[in-house]
């Protein structure tokens, strides 16, 4: 997914495309579902990186994460790989950096956290792919929709 006619394709991009068609229950419209499942995979390497030939950076793991989870590839994701990338980024000083060693930031924390329970919802609460909030917030939301 790109900005434009052929820009390079990007994870942020990618995710915005499928997260919107999700929410608007139109994943039928993807043009093609399992190529643009395949290019999401294929941005581990490790953790994820949002672009070919780059470097993991943590907040990828929500942009492609998520992507790949509403797009239904999770069984085919190294989780434990992409969860030691995430810890790896954990700053002595609490949070989350972009890369192993750098200085933590909220966004980078709010993010890795979010891709963080994709790959370990034994160990922190699931969230929705879509929304980045708590799975059990929105079941909430529901019930309370329903009475």
């Amino acid at each position: 997914m790109t900005q434009a006619r052929f820009q390079e394709s990007h994870g942020g991009h990618l995710y915005c495309c499928v997260a919107s068609l999700s929410l608007m229950k139109r994943l039928d419209a993807l043009p093609d579902r399992q190529r643009t499942l395949k290019w999401a995979l294929f941005r581990q390497g490790g953790g994820y990186h949002g672009r070919t030939n780059k470097v993991p950076d943590v907040c990828y793991s929500f942009w492609i994460g998520a992507a790949v989870e509403i797009l239904g590839g999770h069984d085919l994701v190294d989780t434990g790989a992409v969860a030691y990338f995430i810890r790896q980024c954990e700053a002595d000083i609490g949070g989350l950096a972009k890369w192993p060693g750098y200085r933590p930031d909220p966004l980078h924390a709010s993010l890795g956290l979010v891709g963080y329970s994709f790959c370990c919802p034994e160990k922190f609460p699931r969230m929705s792919p879509e929304l980045l909030l708590p799975e059990s917030v929105l079941e909430a939301h529901r019930a309370r929709q329903t009475q």
